[in-house]
């Protein structure tokens, strides 16, 4: 896949993350690697991605879905608290 990027749309440098939270930048991060691997990634990339993951001691065949799924669930709902500064949910500090 091949994506035309047009110089005269893009951001001034700085403007992609302004205002941007740790955590909001993390679940985009997480949604951007969901959406590549389930789309546009070739099998090839699936196939490197379970051997990656097989070769860590995960499981050969359920690793990729777990992997993806998981992705996609920290994309889509942030359950950690990654600031430093303040309490995560539980009241405790995430470091």
């Amino acid at each position: 896949m091949h994506l035309e990027v047009d110089p005269a749309n893009e951001p001034d440098d700085g403007a992609v993350l302004a205002g941007a939270t740790r955590e909001d930048t993390v679940a985009e991060l997480f949604g951007l690697c969901d959406e590549f691997f389930r789309c546009p990634a070739s099998p090839q990339v699936h196939a490197e991605l379970r051997r990656f993951l097989t070769a860590r001691g995960y499981h050969p065949v359920a690793s990729w879905g777990w992997f993806i799924d998981t992705l996609g669930f920290a994309a889509s709902r942030p359950r950690y608290n990654l600031s430093e500064d303040e309490p995560s949910p539980g009241g405790t500090r995430v470091s």
